[in-house]
């Protein structure tokens, strides 16, 4: 099917629930689905902010021609970054030859040349199948046919030869007053037929009208429509196709940078470290696991490693560290292991899996899982480690990548109490301070705790920056507003400005807050604790982790409260 634009074409776009906006048709990337219409539909690069969206051609608008309607449309900060970014994107753009799709269509010709309705014979002549054919059709079984010659389906009128001599100016008012005669006398001929008619011949002529009314409007060119973009949106709201436009356009998740192993921060350089002359092993090294190996290592810990991706390990040993084949092979090499990956099942295939820890698990040996788990996950896996005579400590943290790396995390552990001192060098090097909240699952709930009311407080702030942004409210004044209140704090801060920079780098991802929430709401479900607020929040962010934003960062949960 053949299509108005091409990809890098400047346009205007419109989304349901805002203003147009100015983009370029542009190629679609993996992330961004085509919805299931058969109506023509391109993908849109949105200026300003970056993003990708399918939007039906209908509802798209050359920029050029239609800048000075949409241009005022909105106010807000983001919107004239935009106007800047599509202007010099305009100006860098090489000159494009006229597409016939550019050029006027002879209807529009005729209705420039005779703006009184008068039209040459040629305006006059039908097509095959138009609806002025049909309706023509439909008048010719309930009257006559008049004594003027008429058009008709089947013959069409010749072309006039062009006279030898040109028309002069006494001529042409009387061929224009033999057309008004001819059509006054048409006429008066309908009229005298439709009085004369029976009582059946009404229905067919209403049948015609409709059929004539309805194909003018579906035959309408796009400068005969008034209403624009904007009376697209109101008037499909309802509609099925519509409701694919409520889906948000993506943003893509920014690449991480690769972690400098062997710079030591300037936190852990102040804390004068004394490495202990046990061995430790650490299975998992990713978002939160890398941070907290490099501080082991640059402390001067015995550190051996393993990742279910070996290729993460390369770093780590070109800095001093060992690596091992198997979680088993880490045990066996170690007086201590650590375990950091994403969720409770991993942490399980850590354990109990095949070549897992409990095969190398001996007397004394010690375990300390730092994954965020559920209360009854860390007491199989302690349950287990005990039966074989080695020692467990859970230890969640609260934090995320970058206090991982700085070395500032608070670690909440809970269970074998000469396991965590033995652990205290390690916990100095990766953390700010080390609580021992008494038995195992102690650590686990409070970690669940706290990362809920880190989701809510999140949830809260996504809402508030949107509604600051439909309201067209500047969303760095309410930022600053915040920071100069009660209200500050590191979290609001931080994630206020990824808001605003669109970038969603991940510190922590939105998938593991998302998974920590759910859990938070199974322990409320097990104490008979209400949990509403977290309910709507957890909702919120399962929203946002099933349009594509699970590795982002939690942040990310903004782009979803925009809808």
């Amino acid at each position: 099917m053949a299509t108005k634009y091409n990809i890098g074409d400047p346009v205007w776009a419109k989304m349901k629930g805002f203003s147009p906006w100015p983009g370029k048709v542009a190629n679609p990337t993996k992330e961004v689905k085509r919805p299931a219409l058969k109506k023509p539909m391109h993908c849109i690069f949105f200026f300003g902010t970056n993003n990708y969206a399918w939007i039906q051609e209908d509802q798209i608008k050359p920029y050029e021609a239609s800048k000075e309607q949409f241009s005022k449309s909105s106010k807000t900060a983001s919107f004239k970054e935009a106007l800047e970014a599509i202007e010099d994107y305009v100006k860098n753009l090489p000159e494009q030859p006229v597409r016939s799709s550019d050029l006027p269509s002879i209807d529009e010709e005729i209705s420039t040349i005779f703006p009184n309705g008068s039209v040459s014979p040629i305006a006059n002549t039908p097509t095959k199948g138009s609806p002025s054919t049909r309706v023509a059709a439909s008048e010719d079984e309930v009257e006559e046919a008049p004594a003027t010659p008429a058009v008709t389906p089947s013959k069409t009128p010749k072309t006039p030869k062009e006279p030898k001599e040109p028309v002069t100016a006494d001529k042409e008012p009387k061929r224009r007053k033999r057309e008004s005669q001819d059509q006054s006398h048409r006429a008066s001929k309908r009229t005298s037929s439709e009085s004369s008619s029976t009582g059946s011949a009404p229905m067919k002529r209403n049948k015609a009208a409709a059929t004539e009314k309805a194909s003018s409007v579906a035959t309408a060119t796009p400068n005969n429509n008034a209403a624009g973009l904007n009376s697209v949106s109101n008037a499909t709201s309802s509609s099925k196709s519509s409701s694919n436009l409520l889906r948000q356009s993506y943003v893509t998740r920014p690449v991480t940078p690769p972690l400098d192993v062997e710079r030591i921060s300037d936190v852990l350089r102040s804390k004068h470290v004394s490495p202990s002359n046990l061995k430790f092993g650490f299975l998992g090294l990713g978002n939160m696991g890398q941070g907290m190996v490099k501080n082991l290592i640059n402390s001067g810990h015995h550190i051996t490693v393993w990742n279910r991706t070996p290729s993460k390990c390369r770093d780590f040993v070109k800095a001093g560290a060992y690596k091992g084949l198997t979680p088993a092979d880490v045990v066996a090499a170690s007086d201590i292991t650590f375990c950091c990956v994403s969720n409770s099942h991993a942490a399980k295939e850590m354990v109990f899996g095949n070549c897992g820890v409990l095969h190398e698990i001996k007397d004394n040996k010690g375990y300390v899982e730092m994954t965020s788990i559920d209360p009854d996950t860390s007491q199989d896996i302690s349950e287990a480690i005990m039966l074989r005579g080695g020692r467990y400590l859970e230890a969640p943290v609260s934090g995320s990548k970058k206090p991982a790396e700085d070395g500032t995390l608070i670690i909440l552990a809970a269970g074998d109490r000469s396991l965590f001192n033995d652990c205290a060098s390690c916990f100095e090097a990766i953390g700010r301070h080390a609580f021992y909240l008494g038995e195992v699952g102690n650590g686990s709930k409070m970690s669940l705790i706290l990362n809920m009311l880190l989701g809510t407080t999140l949830a809260g702030l996504a809402e508030a920056m949107a509604l600051c942004d439909r309201a067209e409210l500047s969303q760095k004044d309410l930022l600053e507003i915040l920071e100069l209140g009660d209200l500050n704090s590191a979290v609001i801060s931080q994630k206020g400005q990824a808001i605003i920079e669109g970038t969603f780098a991940t510190n922590m991802p939105l998938q593991h807050l998302q998974k920590d929430l759910c859990l938070a709401i199974g322990i409320g479900d097990q104490l008979e604790q209400p949990l509403p607020v977290t309910a709507a929040a957890n909702e919120v962010f399962k929203h946002a982790k099933k349009h594509g934003y699970a590795e982002h960062d939690a942040s990310a949960v903004y782009i979803r409260t925009r809808l």
